[in-house]
């Protein structure tokens, strides 16, 4: 990757994470908590339910693990559009489509498998919500950015 790839990596996965965070703590009242919670609650998937207990140092954690997260969800379509550079013409059903799968996956795989005490939401006037964010604020904005750098690398000649 060259620098200013990298540099276009690292901007979507912090705009990506950015928006998807901000979505949480700003919904949270309305559900009833807050965002301090939210972001133990992503600490709580390595330090389980002591995570709602801990303070600045926790949450500082728990924003740690959702950029983290955020990166490592970058990754696939920007190695696929890197594979298959005529993915990116199909940047918005393969965006919106893989927001989707991110969601379930977190909802039913990961945050399941993880020390968090947390289930996965039952009611549509979550999910709907929530399915709708990892669609278009994260799943789209990471296809968006991979195919940018496609574009950039097919300019380019490499």
């Amino acid at each position: 990757m060259t620098r200013a790839t990298t540099r276009l990596f690292l901007f979507t996965a912090l705009l990506a994470g950015s928006l998807d965070l901000a979505y949480a703590c700003l919904i949270a009242p309305f559900r009833g908590y807050s965002a301090t919670t939210v972001l133990q609650a992503i600490a709580s998937g390595v330090l389980g339910p002591d995570a709602f207990s801990g303070g600045a140092d926790v949450m500082a954690l728990g924003v740690m693990l959702h950029f983290m997260i955020i990166g490592l969800m970058a990754m696939p379509p920007w190695l696929a559009m890197a594979a298959w550079p005529r993915l990116a013409g199909l940047v918005v059903p393969l965006g919106l489509g893989y927001g989707a799968l991110l969601y379930v996956v977190m909802n039913h795989l990961v945050v399941p498998l993880s020390a968090a005490p947390l289930r996965p939401n039952t009611q549509w006037s979550r999910i709907l919500p929530e399915l709708l964010v990892h669609m278009v604020l994260v799943g789209l904005v990471l296809a968006l950015g991979a195919r940018r750098a496609s574009l950039a690398r097919r300019s380019r000649g490499s």
